[in-house]
């Protein structure tokens, strides 16, 4: 008897939980369908890279995806206010807070952006538009607005004219942030770079680099052509001025009689 009274109490729970499992997808997929809500949705995934990245979003469809819960934007192009196309993308995903998201915000954890072209402009020595990414208070340790972002199998593109050019292409890129700053990981096995004495083919960049307030850190890194070979294990370099210094190995492969047309400074 006691088993039957305990069987019918977990069947009616179990139909309390089913009733939520199918009601709250089936309200969610209605109320997506919506014109009012596609029109939310566009302004919150705008509004979301514009207040966390400083980059204007072009946004084609925008979707809610409920497994695993995410916000995801198809064909899009993102624009630096000042230096223009900084990328244009096949889909990016937000995976927000659920709860952020109930009560009418959206909160980032976690970006993925697949079949991007992103361009990269150097100017003066620095990258004049990616995504403005804010330091700790006072320029103290530097963040990144999410837990992850992961960019797939795309083309970067690098214009640092009139000195040089580049791009690799089926690029992964992995930015996380990490107990004192910014990690990356990245990897491309297929690329170029034009300079003023020719052009170069890249085989292979691979390798990990992390930023803190005081240091760039370089764990390992591989870059390869048919002419060089660089290898970087346990690099560092101290990014406070005017002190500065470099740790770590590198080992240097390289044809001399390629290496004597590289646009290398006078006196190396």
């Amino acid at each position: 008897m006691a088993r039957a009274k305990t069987w019918k109490s977990w069947r009616r729970w179990a139909l309390v939980l089913g009733f939520f499992a199918l009601g709250i997808p089936a309200s969610t997929a209605a109320l997506v369908r919506s014109g009012t809500s596609r029109e939310r949705l566009h302004a919150l995934a705008a509004g979301a890279i514009r207040d966390e990245l400083g980059l204007r979003a072009t946004i084609g469809s925008v979707q809610l995806q409920l497994v695993p819960f995410s916000l995801v934007a198809r064909n899009l192009t993102l624009d630096d206010p000042v230096y223009g196309r900084f990328a244009e993308a096949e889909e990016l995903r937000i995976s927000p807070s659920f709860r952020t998201l109930v009560r009418g915000g959206l909160d980032i954890d976690e970006i993925t952006i697949r079949g991007a072209d992103l361009r990269l402009v150097v100017r003066g020595g620095q990258i004049r538009n990616l995504p403005r990414f804010e330091g700790g208070g006072g320029g103290g340790q530097p963040t990144v607005p999410f837990d992850a972002l992961h960019v797939l199998d795309s083309t970067l593109t690098v214009d640092a004219q009139p000195h040089a050019s580049g791009q690799l292409r089926h690029v992964d890129l992995h930015v996380r942030g990490t107990a004192d700053g910014i990690g990356i990981d990245a990897e491309s096995r297929d690329g170029w770079a034009q300079h003023a004495g020719g052009r170069e083919t890249i085989t292979l960049v691979d390798g990990a680099v992390e930023i803190t307030e005081h240091e760039l850190r370089v764990p390992n890194l591989d870059v390869r052509s048919p002419e060089l070979r660089v290898a970087v294990r346990g690099g560092g370099a101290l990014l406070t001025f005017p002190e500065y210094g470099y740790r770590g190995a590198i080992d240097v492969d390289y044809d001399l009689t390629h290496v004597a047309r590289l646009p290398l400074p006078e006196g190396t």
